[in-house]
């Protein structure tokens, strides 16, 4: 096996992360204002044309919001991530059918007498306000410092060397800007019978899930970073579970301990698992 290539600073990955998640939540927040103000323009439509109009500002409203909904899920924003599903539950509560172009059957529509087109307007225009009020106040917090347990178990019939090898090869193959929260958590978790080792893994890479190598269409700038930021975070947690692997071992009733191989390689250092 080939030496493992020295990753970025995992501490200044949690502040890109941190700066990202900010950024995000406020360019997402000012946009969100000016389309809820194209929603409060809209009154009780009185004729075919102002009925498509408001079905029209609506629906694009509303597939904003689902895109502004898959970039927060990819920065650590817990916080903003939920006030947009919760806009998106109260959305799909209103009774407004999708428009598709302008050669949409009005006359099919259940919503084109004035009357009733009033009613899922007020709807939506409450919950597109609330929405913005809670953008407006949300404040997202760091990743938290999370290192693998000290004591783990592996699984039953896991032997330790070859997770030791897996876990290698999978940051060797990792490409120059991206690794694979997937490969990694099903890693850990076909691994361990610690739950803890994959919980703290999730915890510490909050959002990377979600990413998957690259930003949504529309996401701010500084999402562009993300996924190099989530990589180092993620192939520190990774190295310093290989660090304690020879402990999980004799942990597992693995003896006598196997003796890691390869040895640590050039650039890494040395790591302790916490408590």
């Amino acid at each position: 096996m080939s030496a493992i290539r020295k990753w970025p600073d995992a501490e200044a990955a949690r502040s890109t992360l941190h700066e990202a998640a900010v950024e995000a939540v406020r360019e997402i927040a000012a946009q969100t204002k000016v389309r809820v103000a194209a929603v409060r323009r809209l009154g009780p439509p009185r004729n075919r044309r102002q009925t498509r109009h408001a079905l029209a500002t609506m629906n694009a409203f509303d597939a904003w919001c689902r895109q502004a909904s898959a970039v927060l899920r990819t920065v650590p924003a817990r916080e903003a991530g939920t006030a947009f599903a919760r806009f998106r539950g109260a959305v799909l509560d209103i009774p407004v059918p999708p428009l598709h172009g302008a050669a949409v059957n009005l006359q099919a529509l259940p919503y084109h007498r004035p009357a009733s087109a009033a009613a899922p307007v007020a709807a939506f225009r409450h919950a597109a306000d609330t929405l913005t009020e809670r953008l407006r106040t949300v404040e997202p917090q760091p990743l938290p410092v999370l290192r693998p347990p000290g004591f783990a178990r592996l699984r039953e019939g896991v032997l330790a060397e070859p997770v030791d090898e897996r876990i290698a090869a999978l940051l060797e193959a990792a490409p120059h800007t991206a690794l694979s929260f997937r490969a990694c958590a099903a890693l850990l978790d076909t691994s361990f019978l610690t739950r803890e080792v994959g919980r703290r893994f999730a915890a510490a890479t909050e959002g990377f899930s979600a990413l998957e190598h690259r930003p949504p269409p529309g996401a701010p700038v500084p999402c562009r970073r993300l996924a190099p930021a989530y990589t180092a975070v993620a192939a520190d947690y990774l190295l310093r579970v290989r660090e304690a692997l020879p402990a999980y071992a004799e942990h597992s009733g693995q003896t006598p301990p196997y003796a890691r191989h390869p040895p640590t390689a050039p650039g890494e250092q040395a790591v302790e698992c916490g408590r």
